[in-house]
């Protein structure tokens, strides 16, 4: 997307994103490699932030295109030509030595509030443990039962795409996560046929609503489906 077809109303639009951001935990960010965008005096990682941003112009139905913009300047120059901040950055990278007290610190943090913060995620997976069941009859229901304590665990699109298969698709659905627990397949192949059969699915459903929609079936959300399916592992 060329710079001067970027509208200046989009600032408006990059402050409200922002916002959203704000209400995601951030562990389920990805981290700004080398930029971040600053928004009311607070840095943003550019990509996510993007992605945040394509999602509120498309629930306002704004004739506005962003889908060419991928990375790297085309991103950080969608914000610049809103008179945003882009600024470099260097990540702190801490040494072995200094695990130790970062362990001793996290710790000590912990105990002072019991973790109360956290237990929501130890939650959501006690609710999937309990619930998940490929032998249920019916599949749909037991799969929004077992998400049903995904709070801000997944971002809005993917938390929907989840409502959509198992209220609309859930003997493919039931598939999908069936290939995606495998063990037996490489790890890669999984990820991939899971999301090659949402694609599938978001076409069907973009056709029937008439409008074009998003899965985000993406890094973060197949983390979190295998996190809960396998709680142990690393």
């Amino acid at each position: 997307m060329k710079s001067e077809n970027l509208p200046y109303v989009l600032e408006e639009y990059i402050i409200e994103a922002a916002a959203q951001l704000d209400k995601v935990d951030s562990e389920l960010l990805n981290k700004a490699t080398k930029h971040h965008v600053i928004v009311n005096g607070k840095p943003y990682p550019p990509k996510e932030l993007l992605r945040e941003l394509i999602k509120v112009i498309e629930a306002r139905n704004l004739n506005i295109d962003l889908g060419s913009v991928t990375g790297g300047a085309a991103t950080n120059l969608v914000f610049e030509n809103a008179n945003f901040e882009v600024v470099e950055f260097k990540v702190a990278i801490p040494s072995l030595k200094d695990i130790p007290l970062l362990i001793h610190n996290y710790k000590k943090l912990i105990a002072q509030d019991n973790n109360d913060g956290e237990v929501y995620k130890w939650e959501a997976v006690k609710q999937f443990q309990t619930h998940w069941d490929f032998r249920h009859p019916d599949f749909g229901a037991m799969l929004k039962q077992s998400f049903g304590k995904r709070q801000n665990l997944m971002y809005q699109v993917s938390s929907s795409f989840l409502d959509i298969l198992a209220n609309e698709y859930p003997n493919e659905a039931r598939e999908m996560f069936e290939i995606l627990y495998e063990e037996g397949l490489e790890l890669d192949d999984r990820i991939k046929e899971f999301q090659a059969r949402s694609d599938e699915i978001i076409k069907d459903v973009s056709a029937k609503r008439g409008k074009k929609l998003h899965h985000q079936q993406d890094e973060r959300a197949i983390s979190f489906y295998l996190a809960l399916y396998y709680p142990e592992d690393d």
